[in-house]
């Protein structure tokens, strides 16, 4: 199943990631470089936001990579790399303060 799922973030599918966040309980610590490379990726995709006046509205858009990203820390995944990276780039949002901070708390675990 696992490998499955890596298949699938290699693809590019979005389902999974609402997947690992939402429904699965405690997803593999295997999962962190798939997960890894979507944050990665998603990043890049979310660059504009940091120009949005109202960048704030699209918090439930961005809160699953990070509830799967705190699954996969949990589990003994490293994406500390990634978690600063959007940690810095959410700072500079506005109205994502508080998406920042629970971001700074996952890369401080």
């Amino acid at each position: 199943m696992d490998n499955g799922l890596i298949e699938l973030f290699d693809n590019g599918n979005e389902h999974v990631i609402t997947y690992v966040s939402h429904v699965m309980e405690k997803p593999p610590a295997k999962l962190a470089p798939a997960w890894s490379a979507m944050m990665e990726r998603q990043l890049k995709h979310w660059d504009a936001l940091q120009h949005d006046e109202h960048a704030g509205s699209w918090e439930p858009n961005l809160s699953s990579y990070f509830d799967g990203a705190r699954k996969i820390k949990e589990s003994g995944g490293d994406l500390t790399p990634q978690l600063t990276a959007w940690y810095d780039f959410l700072r500079r949002c506005k109205g994502l303060d508080n998406l920042a901070a629970y971001v700074r708390t996952l890369i401080r675990k």
